[in-house]
This record gives structure tokens, sequence and C-alpha cells, in this order.
């Protein structure tokens, strides 16, 4: 395999700095700030886990009528970090942004890692790496937002990382397992990850490695899930599985909400979509899992000749952020590691549409009894319009590159 020069100490330099300079910025936000409804329904599962247990947890509604949806792991997760708050006395918010923090340290390293081992210019590589340290979705969502998904998609990235280097070293049954661990802890955060099962079944090239990947995988999520998972599996499967996130907030569903508001019902609001936007959100769920799938297939139709699953990867994220009828702001963050492959164009269009996104969304709607006056509802109204034809963007750019793969050394 051929490497590309290595980076000069000047670039790298710059590339620590933008990273720290993102990092203190970061930290900043997560101590001073209140952040997303999110924070509040986590300290709240911090509550019902102490007073009902890590099952109960499970049947006990937030205030919002927000379920725990949460896989078993997040259990002793969020009772390690309410411990966290009440022996340091920095605020339960804090704890929960700070793991985010870490894991943008660890995407950033493991995509310049990644990065390395193509042959683009260190110049190009260094710009791609400043731009994703800076990328103002991390910066909010890790930074502010307060959830789990910038650490669920570190462990994903740790086990593409893994898969796509396993023949560097002779170790390739080795790197398998411990990406299959990876895999592992990222369901241990969401079952989110499991859109990307097709890519890496049909990537990796034996049928004993993709069983010994999952199941690996599948030991290491109910391990993660102990003992509660053996005390009631239906209805923690019922919560976890059966989650669909907030419909009409974001893509199509934001469309079909606006063009058709009298038929919209939901069960809890804003949870549980009813009607004819239930059947509408079932039957897009299953062509988004569809069209990932078949994609996967199609694209490892040939042993000799299979992309590079980071590019695979980027694919099924980028489907499913632009095809998906449940949405959560923080979703935005699953893109921002793999559009660096796509190059510095790609980034910049992505960073700036979800950064701006994020930005109105939260000033305008977060702890506010009224929005500000440059709330104003053409931008209030286009913007996500604007970020979702973003993801539409990217999803060009990927099946162009994976149409001349070749053009990326794997």
């Amino acid at each position: 395999m051929n490497v590309a020069p290595r980076m000069s100490r000047n670039w790298r330099v710059a590339v620590i700095v933008a990273a720290t300079l993102a990092f203190l910025f970061k930290l900043y936000l997560a101590l001073s700030t209140q952040g997303t409804l999110d924070v509040p329904a986590f300290r709240e599962f911090v509550t019902n886990i102490r007073e009902v247990g890590g099952v109960g947890v499970y049947y006990r509604l937030g205030t919002t009528g927000n379920p725990f949806n949460h896989p078993p792991f997040v259990v002793h997760y969020l009772a390690a970090l309410g411990r966290l708050a009440d022996a340091t006395n920095l605020p339960f918010a804090f704890w929960l942004r700070f793991p985010c923090l870490l894991a943008d340290l660890g995407s950033l390293y493991l995509v310049w890692k990644l990065l390395a081992r193509s042959h683009a210019h260190h110049h190009l590589t260094a710009w791609l790496l400043i731009l994703l340290a800076l990328n103002p979705v991390s910066i909010i969502i890790s930074g502010f937002h307060g959830n789990t998904d910038p650490v669920l998609f570190f462990f994903v990235l740790l086990s593409v990382y893994l898969l796509e280097t396993r023949d560097d070293d002779g170790n390739g049954n080795g790197r398998v397992w411990l990406a299959a661990v990876a895999f592992g802890c990222a369901l241990n955060f969401k079952v989110a990850p499991l859109i990307l099962a097709p890519a890496v079944w049909f990537y990796l090239p034996r049928l004993r490695a993709r069983a010994e990947f999952f199941a690996v995988a599948a030991a290491v999520f109910l391990c993660g899930s102990l003992p509660y998972v053996l005390y009631d599996p239906v209805q923690i499967a019922r919560n976890v599985f059966g989650y669909g996130s907030l419909y009409g907030h974001w893509g199509w569903t934001r469309l079909a909400a606006a063009w058709f508001p009298e038929s919209l019902q939901f069960a809890l609001p804003p949870h549980g979509v009813m009607g004819a936007h239930a059947v509408a959100a079932s039957i897009g769920k299953w062509l988004m899992l569809s069209l990932i799938a078949a994609a996967a297939l199609w694209l490892n139709r040939r042993d000799d000749d299979k992309p590079p699953l980071t590019l695979q990867v980027g694919l099924a994220v980028a489907v499913f952020l632009f095809l998906t009828p449940g949405f959560g702001s923080q979703y935005l963050s699953w893109l921002v590691p793999w559009v660096v492959f796509l190059g510095v164009r790609a980034c910049l269009v992505y960073y700036l549409a979800g950064g701006l996104y994020l930005a109105v969304e939260y000033s305008c709607y977060i702890y506010r009894a009224a929005p500000p006056v440059y709330c104003v509802e053409p931008l209030t109204v286009s913007l996500p319009l604007v970020c979702w034809a973003s993801v539409f963007v990217m999803l060009v750019c990927y099946l162009r590159l994976l149409r001349r793969s070749k053009a990326i050394d794997h």
C-alpha cells in the first residue's frame, strides 16, 4: 500500500491547535450552558433509576411523555454520571456532555489515521482535519446539546478503522474481533448503528468472519445489558427497538406535517404518531432500511472490488438522514466524520448548513417562552429544508465517488 507523504510539523501543529481550541470551547459550553431539553430528560432518567431501578425506568414516562428508550447499558452509564455529579459538585449537564468532547478527539484521531492511508496530499489532509475539528455541528451537539450520539459514533468509527486496517499488521482475525467489540460498545449506547450492519456484513470477505463479528458484537451488547435484560427482556426490547424518534420535524415528514396538519395526531405528544402519518412513517422506515441493505449488497457484489467501508458507512448514514421518518437534531453528528472522505467542498456544505440550522433551531426554541425577534418564519422554515438538502448533496457525492471508488486507494 502506498502511503501519502507525512504531514509536515507546521500542519500537524495547526491541526492540534484547531482541535485544542474546539475542545476548550466545547468545554466552556458544557460547563456554562443548560443544553437542550435532552439534558433535563436524562437528569430525570437518573432520578427514575434511583427511585424505581434499572427495569422500572422502562415503565415510567418522563414529564414530556418521553419513554426511556436506551439500551440497558445506559442505565449503568447514567448512574455513573449521576454519581460523578454528586461527588464533584459539577452539574450533571457537564458530565453528560464531557464524554462527547473526548469522543470527538478520538474521532479526529481515527479520521487522521484513515486519511494517512490515502493518496491525499498532506496539505489537503490537514485542511480536512481542521474542518473536522472546528465544525459547528460537533461544537453545538457535543458541547451544548446533551446526548450520547458523538460517543456511540466514535465506537462506530473505531470499528470501521479496525476493519479497514485489518490486513496492515497481519492480524486480520484479531482486528475483526476488536472491531466487533467496538461495534457492540456502540450498540450499548443506541441501537441506531444496526443500520450499518448490512454494509459491514457484505464488506467482510467470508461467512465465518461475518458470523464471528456479529456474534462478538451481540455478546458485548448482551453483557452491557446485564442484569436488567434478564429481568424483563420484552419491555426493554419494546422500548429500545420500538422507539421511532420525533415525527414531523425533519425532511419529508416535516413537509407532510405542514401539508396535512389536520391528520397529524400523537398518542403522547410529541411522541407516538398515529393515523395516516403513522402509516406513512412505517412505509418510509421500511423503504429506507431496504435501500440501505440493497446498496450494501450492490456495492459488495464483487469480492475483488469492494469500495472502502468509510464510504459505504457514509452512504448508509446519508440515506438514513435523508429518508428517516423520525429525527432528533443530534442525528446530524452521525455524518460529521464521514463527509471528510468526500473532500473539502462537501465538508463546507454540510458543516455550514448543519451549523446554521442547529444555531437557529436552538437559539429560537430552547428554554424560550417566546422566540427572539430574529426568529422570523422564513428563517426557521427554510433552514431545516436547506440542511436536509445538504444531506441530499452528500448522498449524491457518495454515489458519484463510489462509482469511481478506485480514485481512493483502498
